[in-house]
């Protein structure tokens, strides 16, 4: 009886030294200017959920209009990812260099992440719309210098050699016209002799169908949220699984 409490004080005691460290590790990631940001980068998932239920500004930028969200994606954080998007993470956000997380998730390689932000909405072709004076100077001939191209989700899947994610992106409707600002394309990226360059060649040549191009809208109309409710709508079964992506 005697052994059973103590060892029941030093569990309780354990217990709060560990809570004591965490409210620390807290308040000092608290103090930080993107304290999100921080805690990413650390994969912190522990400390990451306890900022966001205090209320941490989930689409805050930092100087660069980087968002926590971009940050998971280039780290490739999955977990991060998730959380940020179920606590109501601007999908669609940009960067100063007009890149969303989607094209960051490409540029990384993350299969995973790259489903979930399809899912929820993500832009597979947002415009070339590069925000600082600087970068539409360039645009316009400028003698000045752009650390970054603009490129697509496509240009970045294409560029890494992922047929997984190639695939992906043009089932959800990604421009295989599309051009950066040196006007190469996203086929351009490969080598002849890839898998992915007969893909996005034969995509070249067979523009989407009607059908198709109705069902990239009407999953861009719904949304995430929509789309979860699609079900429930009395709709044929094989209507609603062709906009889902069901087999």
């Amino acid at each position: 009886m005697m052994l059973h409490l103590a060892s029941s004080k030093l569990f309780d005691l354990e217990t709060k030294q560990t809570d004591n460290i965490l409210f620390m590790e807290l308040q000092a990631f608290k103090a930080l200017s993107y304290p999100l940001h921080e805690v990413i980068i650390s994969k912190r998932h522990d400390l990451l959920h306890q900022l966001i239920v205090d209320g941490c500004r989930v689409n805050a930028g930092n100087f660069d209009a980087v968002t926590p969200l971009h940050v998971a994606c280039l780290a490739g954080d999955f977990t991060s990812v998730q959380m940020l998007l179920q606590a109501g993470a601007n999908v669609n956000v940009r960067d100063i260099d007009g890149a969303n997380p989607l094209c960051d998730a490409c540029n990384n390689g993350n299969l995973n992440s790259v489903e979930l932000l399809l899912d929820y909405g993500a832009d597979v072709n947002p415009k070339l719309s590069l925000t600082t004076p600087l970068h539409e100077a360039t645009l316009k001939g400028a003698n000045v210098n752009v650390a970054k191209t603009h490129i697509t989700s496509l240009h970045q899947a294409a560029a890494n050699n992922s047929q997984p994610m190639v695939q992906l992106l043009l089932e959800y409707g990604a421009c295989v016209y599309a051009t950066d600002t040196g006007g190469k394309r996203p086929v351009h990226l490969t080598r002849v002799d890839t898998e992915i360059y007969h893909l996005l060649k034969y995509a070249e040549s067979n523009p989407w169908t009607l059908m198709e191009l109705c069902r990239f809208r009407l999953r861009w109309s719904l949304g995430v949220k929509g789309l979860q409710q699609l079900d429930k709508l009395r709709l044929p079964t094989f209507l609603k699984h062709y906009v889902q992506y069901k087999s």
